[in-house]
């Protein structure tokens, strides 16, 4: 009796184990609803990404797959708008407590530059016919400085980033539709050509984003007022070139044919080199000057190495322009800059040997190396 007892509870245990199995399952499957209703809904508050891929040499910056607007700066193509169909609404910019700044990094090198993210472009859509535009005004929310309207898109700006529109949109026949399609961003980098070129960066690739929250106002299919957030990841790619020579176009023979002064009794010669220098600049190119070999005066030597000439080398262009004054070397350093920014710099040399004393030359042939090293001014 007591086996039979034992295996009787042991049907039992068994049969409310099976029961409970049943129930967890049927529960399981009720949660599994909820879950996959809740992932759904959460897919709708997925961040939107923007991203951005520039250029930046010198004093500008080129977007690869951006395009500006004024002083503004947006993406090239649009953002797929997740949205309610409704009887109206009325566009807005961003919540408050937006990003202001942007760290953008390569490695261990990074700088942090000013965002400002004060627009937001609407593509209305096929369903733009459907809405007309009517005044709209909530006291307790700015109006943005900027509403631009035309038939399939509006440009929404403002200094405060919480503003609305001072239009609303209105279904014409009180069904609802959606409101818009797409939408892009649009923001500011006031500094941060300024903010590179202050860091002393390397060249490379800097990137870095950061995340906004964009809202609108619409009404609800109960009746009432209510907003709707996406929020919106914003990310850079910069390819940074910083101030670089990439070649040196050097013209000129260095022949310098004696001019006589039969009524003094002196000889003088002179020639140039017209030079080109290429690469990325901002603040223009630096020479230094060197007599090779090094240490020696700038002088002219016969090939019989017994009589030497004193020559002058001058840089009309350079911020000091007497470089070499009859053999001696007129710089602090050797050094001398040519201003200018861009892509390419153009100057000349102008090396001469004047009124020499016909009687301390002979007629040989005479010549001279000296070196310029140029790179650009950081």
């Amino acid at each position: 009796m007591k086996h039979d007892r034992a295996t009787s509870q042991i049907r039992s245990v068994k049969t409310i184990m099976v029961q409970s199995v049943s129930g967890l399952y049927s529960q399981m499957k009720r949660v599994m609803k909820r879950v996959i209703l809740l992932l759904i809904l959460s897919q709708c508050q997925l961040a939107q990404a923007a991203s951005l891929t520039g250029v930046l040499e010198v004093d500008h910056v080129n977007w690869l797959n951006g395009k500006t607007q004024g002083e503004y700066i947006t993406t090239s193509y649009w953002q797929l708008a997740q949205t309610q169909p409704t009887r109206s609404w009325v566009p807005g910019l961003y919540a408050k407590g937006q990003a202001k700044e942007v760290v953008l990094s390569h490695g261990q090198d990074k700088v942090t530059t000013v965002i400002d993210v004060s627009g937001l472009e609407y593509k209305l859509g096929s369903a733009a016919s459907k809405f007309e535009l009517q005044p709209f005004v909530l006291a307790s929310v700015p109006t943005c400085d900027t509403q631009s309207n035309s038939q399939s898109s509006l440009l929404l700006v403002g200094n405060n980033p919480r503003c609305i529109g001072k239009d609303s949109y209105v279904t014409k026949d009180k069904h609802q539709y959606t409101p818009f399609q797409f939408f892009r961003p649009i923001f500011k980098l006031p500094n941060m050509v300024a903010d590179f070129a202050s860091a002393k960066l390397p060249s490379g690739t800097y990137h870095g984003s950061v995340t906004v929250t964009a809202q609108y106002l619409y009404e609800s299919a109960t009746g009432n007022l209510t907003y709707r957030s996406f929020p919106i990841s914003i990310s850079f790619s910069i390819r940074y070139v910083k101030s670089k020579v990439t070649s040196v176009i050097v013209n000129g023979n260095g022949n310098m044919p004696a001019v006589y002064d039969v009524d003094n009794k002196t000889v003088s010669g002179t020639t140039d080199y017209r030079i080109n220098v290429k690469g990325v600049f901002s603040n223009g190119v630096q020479l230094t000057f060197a007599h090779s070999p090094a240490g020696q005066d700038f002088n002219l030597e016969s090939n019989l190495g017994d009589t030497k000439i004193p020559y002058s080398i001058k840089c009309p262009q350079c911020n000091v322009p007497n470089v070499v004054d009859k053999g001696k070397l007129s710089l602090n350093n050797g050094t001398t800059k040519v201003p200018g920014k861009g892509d390419s710099i153009s100057f000349s040399l102008k090396v001469s040997y004047d009124n020499i004393a016909a009687k301390t030359v002979d007629t040989r042939s005479y010549k001279d190396t000296f070196t310029v090293l140029f790179k650009p001014v950081l």
